[in-house]
């Protein structure tokens, strides 16, 4: 019978309950199914959002673990967060979200690491989570750190 629910593990680090997958092949294979239909998803609806084509270029070169990192040493991505157009801004988004999340969280929920490439410390996704954790004054999160495979950086560019 095929597993469909991993077997996470619930941990306190400050303020805040993470769900969290130890397993690096673990992590690999969540990460790649469910970010990548989100940022197919996110893609199709914005195919001038030139982030997600690279970041899909970048996750099925990497191999991910878990780390407690600074939230001082994650790095959101500027034209992200600058992002808007007619009807839509990145950031009036994201802050009715973190509100959403924060009363999820007020209810008990948990939350998710953050996805961060180690190579320049750039958040990848959790971009809601952060700003909660950030406002919060939280200031380590859990996060699924990845690493460029031995020999996949220069074909994650090409």
């Amino acid at each position: 019978m095929a597993r469909t629910f991993e077997d996470f593990e619930y941990t306190k680090l400050g303020a805040f309950t993470f769900h969290v997958l130890r397993d690096p092949r673990i992590i690999r294979r969540q990460l790649l199914k469910w970010i990548t239909l989100e940022w197919e998803h996110d893609h199709a609806l914005g195919p001038e959002e030139y982030w997600t084509v690279e970041w899909l270029g970048r996750l099925p070169q990497m191999q991910f673990s878990l780390k407690v990192l600074r939230l001082s040493e994650i790095r959101p991505r500027p034209d992200l967060m600058a992002y808007a157009k007619p009807g839509y801004s990145f950031i009036a988004e994201l802050e009715e979200r973190v509100k959403e999340r924060e009363q999820a969280v007020g209810r008990g929920c948990s939350v998710e690491p953050l996805l961060v490439d180690d190579s320049n410390m750039e958040l990848m996704d959790g971009y809601v989570r952060y700003t909660l954790l950030r406002r919060h004054r939280q200031r380590t999160a859990y996060a699924y750190v990845g690493i460029a495979r031995e020999g996949a950086r220069g074909r994650a560019r090409s």
